[in-house]
Parts: structure tokens; sequence; C-alpha cells
């Protein structure tokens, strides 16, 4: 059952996914040298890292769908920022550590296709959902 709420999540995440792995990838070398110089500054990260709580409890709270469908693509991600933003607040060292790693060499470019990939995936059943409601 596709309800109004997930289609504009899916709207809304799969535009913010694919403007973003636009540009990290136009603006890769510039966001490479960025994290690889970048200290673990700790106000940064709690903030950041709470902002991200807040909005992944949000959405688990409003979007917790464990259908087999392209709806259950915003669970994942809303769960995924949920651990994420825990983990963040939980071990920021380490998470320093590790995103550093991710994001040295051509790995960098693993994280903006994915996410390109997901958020077209979203837009189409998004936008394509709705106007078949809509029409």
């Amino acid at each position: 059952m596709d309800s109004l709420h997930s289609l504009f999540l899916a709207q809304a995440i799969g535009l913010y996914l694919v403007i973003i792995a636009i540009i990290m990838v136009a603006r890769g070398s510039y966001y490479q040298n960025l994290l690889s110089h970048y200290k673990g500054d700790s106000s940064v990260i709690v903030l950041a890292a709470s902002l991200g709580l807040i909005l992944g409890v949000i959405l688990i709270i409003i979007h917790n769908i464990w259908v087999w469908d392209t709806e259950i693509l915003i669970t994942f991600i809303a769960w995924f920022l949920l651990i994420k933003s825990i983990l963040w607040l939980s071990l920021p060292e380490y998470m320093v550590h590790v995103t550093k790693k991710m994001n040295s060499g051509w790995g960098y470019y693993v994280i903006p296709i994915i996410s390109a990939i997901i958020g077209v995936l979203l837009m189409a059943y998004g936008f394509y959902k709705y106007q078949l409601i809509h029409f």
C-alpha cells in the first residue's frame, strides 16, 4: 500500500541523494582533501550526529514499514541514519578513522554511486506512483 507520506519521503530523500551524489562526484578532489585532513572536531561531530539521530528517530516513527517493496528503502535509510548517528556519538574516533579509510582513493566514489542509484530508484517510485494516484 503506497501511502502519500511514503511517496513524499521517497521524492525528498531521492532528490537529496542524487544532488549529494552529483556534488560529491563533481567536487571529488575537494571533498577527498577535506575528509583526509579532517581532525574530528568534537562540536561538529556532536551537532551533526545529534541532528542525524533526531532525523533517524523521526523517520522511523513515521515510516517503519517492513514490506518487501520500494518503501523498504526508506525504512532502511531511516535505520541506517539512526545507527550511524549512534555510532558517531558513541565511537567518534573510530568513525573518523573509518570515514577517512572509506574516502581515500577510488573508494571515495563508491558512496556517491550507490547514493545516486538509490536516489534514482526512490525518485522513480515517488514521482511515478504519485502521478498515478493523482491522475
